[in-house]
């Protein structure tokens, strides 16, 4: 924003060279009589070679305005775009905590005690015990892997929001 500002300054700078510069003094005389004379003086500087002198200098300050213009727009571009990219991150990670805590980990709690169940009733082999335990702990990870994704986009939207969002999972 101050490099914008700056730039406009400096436009502004090389147009004022371009314009004629006006003086006038008015003071008093003293024609031996005490100061009862006054005197005036006009003076008008015209810059006639200012095609040639500031011309190329307007133009640079227009270019240098412009690519500053374009930057922040570039910027404000970039900008709009990581939040949005945060916020469909956010979302799509809280649909995921959500399918985890209301579908996935019940029925793989579920699937863990019948096979506790199955296996002490000796229907279930030690195998097939511990693949279902091993499915429940890669469930498990998965789940908390998909919080650690979460608390990451939560982190990023507060970066752009500057307040804090409270987390409100159910937990069972």
């Amino acid at each position: 924003l101050l490099q914008i500002e700056s730039a406009s300054a400096n436009l502004k700078s090389s147009y004022s060279r371009i314009i004629p510069d006006i003086s006038i003094d008015l003071y008093q005389q003293d024609f031996g009589d005490g100061y009862d004379n006054y005197g005036f003086q006009i003076g008008l500087d015209i810059p006639l070679w200012f095609l040639f002198n500031e011309q190329p200098e307007i133009q640079r300050a227009h270019i240098q305005k412009k690519n500053m213009d374009a930057q922040r727009r570039q910027m404000r571009l970039q900008l709009k775009k990581d939040i949005e990219l945060s916020w469909h991150g956010y979302h799509e990670s809280m649909l995921n905590i959500e399918r985890y805590s209301k579908i996935i980990r019940p029925r793989s709690a579920e699937l863990r005690n019948l096979t506790i169940i199955g296996y002490e009733e000796g229907e279930l082999n030690l195998v097939e015990f511990l693949e279902a335990q091993r499915t429940f702990l890669n469930s498990e990870e998965n789940y908390f892997e998909a919080l650690l994704q979460y608390y990451t986009k939560i982190i990023q939207l507060e970066k752009y929001l500057g307040q804090e969002f409270v987390l409100k999972i159910d937990k069972e």
